[in-house]
């Protein structure tokens, strides 16, 4: 629409016609996003409203005349001549006349002879007169119908991603919903989600789907900013004519021709950063304009739709549309592994078949950093060679401060459930660090920017996918961890005397995660946290568990204190037990034996 304009049409018709008008306006508004001037809908009780119907047609692009069965007389007739010395002076102005299902066509002859006519024959349904109503409108030829509407082809501005809708899985009822929130009339609508989860193909589908319902279509890429995107469109700048503009004008006059376009027109700004909401005042406008950001970040005052990740059947219908050599059960675990990310779950499938991948090493694909020579729509049909690394690039950690990177790191080290502030503030010490003022705003700014997850009651997690990737690009390593690794081995200190194992339950994940994540460590730190964590397996009854821990921690206090240290002892007597509660003889002896030796030497060197 041409911002001088408010409508895109007028509609005009007799009083006896009102009730059929109006319902044939509400389907150009609601349908077709079409802004009307009905008198009904626009005039103020008590205004006089000759001049708020001159001031109407004068703000409208087109008129369109509804006849009926009676002759247009007063007003309406007023209105019929001013539309036609309007378009008599303006040749782009339209007068578009249309017979309603009553109408006597001898009122065509006597007004509108020179111009094409629509006729409604059976009732306002018919989706042929709508079509070609619409059409006139708009602005453009109708095109063949041959029994029902031929839908337009939108002229694309840019490039615009070709996608067939059999390909978007588990997404229908998130398509429908975005189509309701686009017919909303919202300036900006944004799909918020974390990266990979599938918001460019949802907008790819929608593009599809209603891509024709619009006149022109915009798909950019704001990774790197939006005006960026804007300015170094080729064929954006192509189609607007505006090659030769100066390049320091270029991504105005680009905007100020966009606004100038008749609509409705689509804009679609793939993986928008919460910079764009500077532009908020300058982009292209809505009702001529709809506007749809996906983006991993909140951005602005922009209500998001939130694109949740794949239910469980839909990411097994994803794998196996990508692999059938795996059972379903064996499919089942996998997607559960990952998450039901959307982009890994895919990568995997499509690895396992191109690799011909077992079930175990397609469990340990991510962790592994598996070798795949894939392709996804996502990598824009380049080579995907191995997981990790393609994610690393994905989920870029350059942009975040020092205090932020800390954060992440911690996150590694914690199990995938949420967790609540409170519980992370106690948890890592943070009235210790110097910026504990910062903590809570640092924990918001990652959820913000798609780092981590939050649900509705406020509690934080990071997902499984993340978490593999930033265990390689942000390398936690024990001096980061150390508050976190002793307050988790204290939580799940079992004191004999007075603690009751089950307590110590909701604490054994954090201490396995911690683990998980320094398998191969020595230190004493780690020592201390499995030897706590086996004597609560003890107690459990998991004595094989309880026996693997403590023979690690064994095995790290004599490398670290030498076989006379008390910690030694400590863990020798712990695991005795543990070797007698298993059933096995011998070995129980040799370590009570080392034990007291370790005992006894510490007496002897302790003065009387």
């Amino acid at each position: 629409m041409n911002p001088v304009n408010k409508y895109h049409t007028f509609l005009s018709h007799s009083h006896s016609d009102a009730d059929l008008v109006e319902q044939i306006a509400k389907k150009l508004q609601d349908e077709y996003q079409l802004e009307v001037f009905l008198d009904k809908w626009i005039l103020v009780p008590g205004q006089p409203f000759p001049q708020a119907l001159s001031k109407g047609l004068d703000e409208a692009e087109t008129c369109t005349i509804f006849i009926g069965s009676n002759t247009p007389t007063g007003w309406f007739r007023n209105e019929v001549d001013k539309a036609l010395n309007k378009q008599a002076k303006d040749s782009s102005f339209r007068v578009i006349p249309v017979l309603l299902p009553n109408a006597n066509d001898s009122f065509v002859g006597d007004f509108l002879e020179l111009r094409t006519w629509i006729k409604f024959k059976s009732g306002i349904e018919e989706p042929e007169a709508l079509h070609q109503l619409v059409s006139g409108i708009v602005g453009r030829p109708p095109g063949r119908i041959d029994g029902s509407v031929t839908r337009q082809t939108a002229i694309k501005l840019t490039v615009v991603p070709q996608r067939s809708l059999s390909e978007i899985i588990g997404r229908q009822e998130d398509l429908q919903n975005l189509r309701m929130v686009m017919l909303d009339d919202r300036p900006v609508v944004l799909v918020n989600g974390m990266g990979g989860i599938g918001k460019t193909t949802l907008a790819e589908g929608y593009m599809v789907e209603y891509g024709n319902e619009y006149r022109h279509l915009v798909w950019l890429n704001a990774e790197s900013g939006f005006k960026e995107a804007v300015v170094s469109n080729y064929r954006l700048t192509e189609n607007l004519k505006l090659k030769e503009t100066p390049a320091d004008q270029k991504f105005d006059a680009i905007l100020f021709e966009l606004d100038r376009l008749p609509g409705p027109n689509l804009m679609i700004i793939d993986n928008a950063t919460c910079e764009f909401a500077t532009y908020r005042d300058v982009i292209p406008q809505t009702p001529n304009w709809h506007i749809l950001l996906t983006s991993r970040e909140r951005i602005g005052a922009y209500i998001p739709m939130e694109l949740d990740f794949l239910t469980e059947e839909y990411a097994m219908s994803l794998f196996k549309e990508h692999c059938d050599i795996l059972t379903d059960e064996e499919v089942r675990t996998i997607v559960r592994k990952l998450e039901k990310h959307t982009l890994v779950v895919e990568i995997v499938a499509k690895a396992a078949t191109r690799n011909r991948w077992s079930y175990a090493v397609a469990m340990s694909a991510l962790e592994e950093d598996a070798n795949t020579d894939v392709k996804t729509k996502r990598s824009d049909d380049k080579a995907i060679d191995r997981i990790k690394t393609y994610l690393i690039s994905l989920f870029n950690i350059s942009r975040l401060n020092a205090n932020e990177r800390w954060i992440l790191k911690q996150f590694c080290g914690l199990p995938g459930n949420y967790i609540t502030f409170e519980f992370l503030y106690k948890l890592l010490h943070i009235d210790k660090l110097e910026w504990k003022d910062k903590f809570a705003s640092s924990l918001e700014n990652l959820y913000e920017s798609g780092y981590l997850q939050k649900n509705e009651a406020g509690n934080y997690k990071m997902h499984a996918v993340l978490k593999e990737t930033f265990k390689t690009s942000l390398k936690p390593g024990l001096s980061d961890m150390s508050e976190l690794i002793e307050n988790v081995s204290e939580l799940i200190f079992l004191d004999q005397s007075k603690d009751n194992p089950v307590d110590k339950f909701p604490f054994m994940p954090f201490g396995e995660t911690l683990l998980e994540l320094f398998p191969e460590d020595e230190s004493s730190e780690i020592a201390a946290l499995k030897s706590n964590l086996a004597l609560v397996y003890k107690d459990l009854g998991d004595y094989e568990k309880a026996r693997d821990l403590l023979e690690g921690a064994l095995k790290s206090d004599l490398q670290n204190f030498g076989e006379l240290h008390p910690n030694v002892a400590r863990s020798q007597s712990n695991l005795a037990l543990v070797y007698q509660d298993l059933g096995i003889m011998k070995r129980p002896g040799i370590y009570w034996k080392g034990a007291l030796k370790k005992r006894f030497a510490k007496l002897w060197r302790t003065p009387s």
